[in-house]
C-alpha cells in the first residue's frame, strides 16, 4: 500500500510541474494585451513595451521562461533601433513576426516535451501498478498452495495447534 502512494504521489508530482501556472499567465496577459495594443497606436514606444514584457516575464516561473527573455531582449534592440531610425518599418514588424514564429514554434515544442513526460508518467505508474499486483497475486498463490504442518499438544489444561 504505501508503494502504492508513493507512486501515486510521484505521478501528481510529476504532472503538476508540468504545468503551467494558469493565474501568471492571466497576469501576464492582463498586462501585455492592452499595452501591445498601446503600441501598435503609437501611444507606446515599442521598446517599453519590450522592456515591460522583459520585467514580467524575469519573475515568472515558466519553463520556457529563460528563452522567452531572450527573444524579448532581442526584440528591445530591435525597437531601440527601429526607434533610432536604423531600421525600416517593414524590417522591424519582419523580425517581430520572426521572433513570434520562434515563440510559438518553442512553446510547441514545450508542450510536446510537457505532452511525452506525461505519458511516461502515466506508464511508469501503470507499470509499477501492474507490478505491484504481480507480487501480490503472487503472493496470495503462495499463500493458497503452501503446504502447512500442524502440531497438537497438550498444554496441561487444553489442546493446543499451531499450523506452519
Amino acid at each position: 500500500m504505501t508503494r502504492l502512494f508513493v507512486v501515486l504521489f510521484s505521478f501528481v508530482f510529476i504532472v503538476g510541474c508540468a504545468a503551467v501556472p494558469d493565474q501568471a499567465t492571466k497576469d501576464l496577459q492582463a498586462w501585455a494585451t492592452p499595452a501591445k495594443e498601446e503600441a501598435k497606436a503609437g501611444r507606446m514606444k515599442w521598446s517599453d513595451y519590450y522592456k515591460g514584457l522583459y520585467e514580467r516575464l524575469r519573475v515568472t516561473k515558466f519553463n520556457d521562461t529563460p528563452f522567452m527573455m531572450d527573444v524579448t531582449s532581442s526584440l528591445i534592440d530591435i525597437a531601440l533601433a527601429y526607434e533610432a531610425g536604423a531600421i525600416d518599418q517593414n524590417t522591424f514588424e519582419s523580425l517581430q513576426r520572426q521572433s513570434e514564429v520562434l515563440v510559438v514554434q518553442n512553446a510547441q515544442n514545450l508542450s510536446q516535451v510537457q505532452q511525452a513526460q506525461q505519458r511516461a508518467a502515466w506508464a511508469n505508474t501503470l507499470q509499477n501498478l501492474a507490478a505491484q499486483q504481480r507480487a501480490n497475486t503472487q503472493f496470495y498463490q503462495n499463500q493458497l498452495n503452501r503446504s502447512q504442518t500442524c502440531n497438537t499438544r497438550w498444554t496441561g489444561y487444553q489442546w493446543q495447534t499451531v499450523c506452519q
